[in-house]
């Protein structure tokens, strides 16, 4: 898969030579090896803008979301539309607090038992249950 400056240049023969597969409902899946050329990892944009984020990454061992911004049900419905299930999501990652980011991920958290990573600031500034979350460093490598 191209950068994504690289992407938005491509024809629509190059971005399908390039494993680009469009899903449904303006989801966008992306798939490619990771750089050991072994494992592929898949990126689905669920919803992307000021009404809400939600990005999907998954491997065959680990699933996970970036943002929660839209409803948990659109997360759970779009989830579906790319063959993913909520109950096979390991974390939720936040990016930071504001709404568009953040609107869904109180009730998936609690409703499903998902662990919620985010760095100390963003927990400070946003309603996420604190038996939820996990406190990551900013600019550091975590284990997950």
């Amino acid at each position: 898969m191209q950068r994504t400056s690289q992407y938005a240049a491509m024809t629509r023969d190059e971005r399908n030579a390039a494993d680009v597969v469009p899903a449904q409902a303006g989801i966008s899946v992306f798939q490619q090896p990771d750089s050991k050329g072994s494992d592929m990892f898949e990126v689905s944009v669920l919803a992307s803008g000021s009404s809400g984020n939600c990005f999907y990454i998954g491997t065959e061992k680990a699933e996970i979301l970036i943002d929660a911004g839209i409803s948990y049900r659109q997360i759970c419905l779009r989830l579906e539309k790319i063959g993913k299930s909520i109950h096979n999501i390991q974390g939720i990652f936040i990016t930071h607090e504001h709404s568009d980011h953040v609107r869904g991920v109180d009730v998936l958290a609690r409703r499903y038992d998902i662990p919620v990573f985010l760095n100390k600031g963003t927990l400070d500034h946003c309603s996420i249950p604190v038996e939820q979350s996990r406190i990551i460093k900013t600019d550091r490598e975590m284990d997950f």
